[in-house]
């Protein structure tokens, strides 16, 4: 009888974090789907089960190896996989797939931590077997300062937010935590208040350092430096559809954004279109970027993929994350026409080599 071997793989980003990650299953229409490694037999239609608890090993770090093989029936072979975390402050769970466990892809976000997995869509692979691992997604705010497309000084200038005001700031409006959906939301209309050496208005994150007292400031060519956004655009405005969901900027200038054009999603290094990563985005779709700034150059990834490397040179960079919305009135857009983008995890990290 034929099998599709399912193995998932606990894995724990920080190793100190004392909660890992829960899978579980729920068999539909399988005749039997039977547990390895201790875990119970699964007989009856739409049963759940456990496949894992957390564990000394995943509390250690590592990765802890699942598996249910599941008879495949050619009228029905279905699963709904669950992924849970006790972590207070998990905003969803990045699920990767591979079928070697060596070349590993971005497969599903989870927000809700849960969804349907019809076996017989899975990618082929000669054994029988797909390999699924996860990572809990997190996004702190202790190291950034909020800027806002609002002004309540005289001077008319933007708002920003630092720490340690930040860690507890929301506005309903332009900046706030959404519980239904597991992600920080951010808002910026047409209609907002810019910088002086843009015109366009923005709610988004700049880097800084030290608890978020002093501002962030390195090198393409010192050290190794890394963000990682996992986001989804959610609007764009009317006339000029353009949102920025993400970038590295230097001390004078962009050095490279993620950019969204109507549907059209590209890296854009400093106003020159790069490469493009889909020209059929859809508002609302969740993906990844990374940017891995070292020896005079950026690597860009898109969804768990290096799609190219970018030669740069430059100095006093920081990134910035969140929604900076690429019009304004004199483009055609409403006041009230906004950008929105959603930010489910985010990590950053430097390194001196």
């Amino acid at each position: 009888m034929p099998f599709a071997q399912l193995n998932f793989y606990q894995r724990i980003v920080n190793s100190s974090v004392t909660a890992g990650i829960i899978w579980t299953a729920a068999v539909i229409g399988c005749q039997r789907a039977r547990g390895f490694d201790g875990y119970p037999v699964v007989d009856p239609i739409s049963t759940a089960v456990a496949l894992a608890k957390p564990s000394k090993a995943s509390v250690e770090g590592g990765d802890v190896e699942l598996t249910l093989r599941l008879t495949l029936e050619s009228n029905v072979a279905q699963l709904a996989l669950g992924l849970h975390s006790a972590e207070t402050n998990a905003l969803a769970l990045a699920v990767q797939s591979s079928l070697d466990f060596s070349n590993w892809t971005d497969w599903k976000i989870l927000t809700n931590q849960t969804l349907p997995l019809a076996l017989r869509d899975l990618p082929a692979s000669g054994e029988g077997r797909q390999y699924f691992r996860a990572k809990i997604l997190r996004c702190s705010l202790t190291n950034w300062k909020l800027t806002l497309p609002v002004s309540t000084s005289p001077g008319g200038t933007p708002d920003e937010i630092a720490q340690p005001e930040l860690a507890a700031y929301r506005n309903s409006d332009y900046f706030y935590f959404s519980p239904p959906m597991n992600a920080w939301v951010f808002r910026a209309p047409c209609g907002g208040v810019a910088t002086d050496n843009s015109g366009y208005p923005r709610s988004e994150l700049r880097e800084m350092t030290d608890q978020g007292t002093a501002m962030a400031s390195w090198s393409t060519t010192s050290g190794v430096h890394t963000l990682e956004i996992t986001e989804a655009i959610t609007s764009i405005p009317l006339v000029k559809r353009h949102v920025v969901a993400g970038q590295i900027h230097s001390a004078s200038d962009d050095v490279i954004v993620v950019r969204l054009e109507g549907r059209k999603l590209f890296f854009d290094e400093n106003g020159n279109q790069g490469p493009i990563l889909t020209k059929q985005y859809n508002l609302g779709d969740i993906f990844t970027v990374k940017f891995q700034a070292y020896a005079g150059g950026v690597d860009c990834y898109y969804n768990g993929l290096k799609i190219y490397r970018y030669a740069t040179r430059a100095a006093g960079c920081y990134f910035k994350a969140g929604c900076y919305t690429q019009s304004n009135t004199q483009k055609g857009d409403e006041p009230s026409a906004f950008g929105e983008v959603l930010i489910y995890g985010m990590s950053v990290s430097h390194t001196s080599s």
